[in-house]
């Protein structure tokens, strides 16, 4: 303290301790506090905001044929939230065209699955996961010990791919056994969240399961879903991070042979799917015009590198698109992840 009056002494303008500063300071913090109480006077005035409704989903028919309605439209009411066009680019390819948390998994432009993804590959990526599941189931201790989580990644992407083929506008294998493939293979997700030996026995049946659908078989088990359910309950979203980000490796290999071309071709077509799919109610931030326009990014550059890998318009096509696809993904998990 007696350091502090010597310094006010020896210092009295350079430390402020003259009256006409301090009258200035109290003059601008009595103005201060004016201003922010006429601010939150102002707030507080403001109405409450409206709480966020949302239509229950509607529920197909029970004498329907799958769980997936023709056309979801006539189900719906109201006007689409999102159905605002955007400026250039392929509007058939818009923003999804289901309606807030109402809709049954509904492909763009009333049935146009086919604009995204190939029956090919829909029926490749089935017998890919296969391979994954039953190596997954074949030992307990080890599915237990960690791999009950491949299985369940496997059986979400599966589930997605049989609930594609199920609603793809081009004729597919499996189609008439696809939505009942599909609900037991997101149930089957569900149950393999943790590495019980209910868990394990849920698998081994899938994997049987599909064993059957690949020799021609139909499957023992039956879906209990019935009705129409949204995309994010068919295939969680971690799942599908997973599946793109062994994309984005695979990706960086440029083709060198025709093998390569089509695993290429195949790679980015899953791409395109899982990034229109992942805009749909009711997956995490799917009402967010940012995320949106991140997967929409993403999946046009994946179907640009379609384009180019089909058209071959120039050397630097392909890789530019690539590039940009990736660019997508690390934008996306720089504000998401």
């Amino acid at each position: 303290m007696r350091e502090g009056r010597c310094l006010r002494t020896a210092f009295p303008r350079e430390l402020g301790a003259g009256p006409p500063r301090r009258h200035a300071l109290w003059l601008w913090w009595l103005s201060l506090m004016i201003g922010m109480g006429v601010e939150n006077g102002r707030i507080a005035a403001l109405p409450p905001p409206a709480p966020r409704s949302r239509v229950p989903p509607p529920v197909a028919p029970a004498d329907a044929a799958t769980p997936f309605f023709a056309d979801a439209f006539p189900a719906l009411e109201g006007p689409h939230p999102l159905a605002a066009p955007r400026h250039g680019g392929d509007q058939r390819l818009a923003t999804p065209l289901a309606s807030g948390g109402a809709a049954a998994p509904q492909p763009p432009q009333a049935g146009r699955w086919s604009a995204l993804i190939s029956t090919d590959t829909l029926v490749d990526e089935v017998k890919s996961q296969r391979k994954v599941l039953l190596a997954a189931v074949a030992s307990a201790t080890e599915f237990k010990g960690g791999r009950y989580a491949e299985a369940s990644d496997a059986c979400s992407v599966l589930a997605l791919m049989f609930g594609l083929i199920a609603a793809h506008d081009g004729e597919a294998r499996w189609q008439s056994q696809a939505a009942n493939a599909c609900g037991l293979f997101a149930g089957a997700a569900t149950h393999c969240a943790e590495g019980t030996d209910e868990a394990f026995a849920v698998a081994r049946a899938r994997a049987a399961d599909l064993e059957k659908l690949v020799n021609g078989v139909d499957p023992d088990g039956q879906s209990d879903r019935v009705g129409a359910w949204l995309w994010n309950a068919v295939a969680s979203r971690a799942a599908l991070m997973t599946r793109l980000e062994a994309a984005a490796d695979l990706l960086a290999t440029p083709p060198d042979a025709p093998g390569q071309r089509e695993q290429l071709r195949h790679e980015l077509e899953i791409v395109a799917a899982i990034g229109e799919v992942i805009q749909w109610p009711d997956f995490v931030h799917y009402d967010e015009d940012l995320y949106r326009r991140h997967a929409s990014a993403m999946r046009d550059a994946a179907l640009r590198g379609r384009a180019e890998l089909e058209e071959k318009t120039s050397p630097a096509g392909l890789p530019s698109a690539v590039g940009a696809l990736r660019k997508s993904c690390d934008s996306c998990h720089a504000e998401y992840r």
